[in-house]
């Protein structure tokens, strides 16, 4: 399965102010910005049910770009560049929204873009 997400340095945007090396003031707002129906937490048995240590990515470029249709000109600004990976499917846990999809970080995935 191709999913999609935002990168930059192999960290996608919510967990990039987790680090404070790398924390970007300009991303300070994503977190509560996107804390609303149309953004699900990705994980645990409240949110969209991912596990807790999965890379999160979108199972299209259409619902990338619609959960980040905000966001975008930030992004790049910041960075982030989209990317693409090939997953084997066995590794792809979907979300309950469809909006969402997680894979173990230490799954093989083929660089598509």
């Amino acid at each position: 399965m191709r999913v999609y997400r935002y990168e930059r340095n192999g960290r996608g945007p919510y967990t990039i102010n987790q680090e404070p090396s790398i924390q970007d003031p300009r991303l300070s707002r994503i977190w509560i910005e996107h804390e609303d129906r149309d953004h699900p937490i990705a994980w645990g048995s409240l949110g969209d049910g991912i596990h807790d240590n999965n890379v999160i990515a979108c199972p299209s470029i259409r619902e990338l770009k619609a959960w980040f249709k905000d966001w975008h000109g930030t992004l790049v600004r910041c960075g982030f560049k989209i990317r693409v990976y090939e997953v084997d499917d066995r590794y792809i846990q979907h979300g309950r929204s469809g909006k969402q999809v997680g894979y173990p970080p230490s799954v093989r995935k083929t660089v598509i873009r």
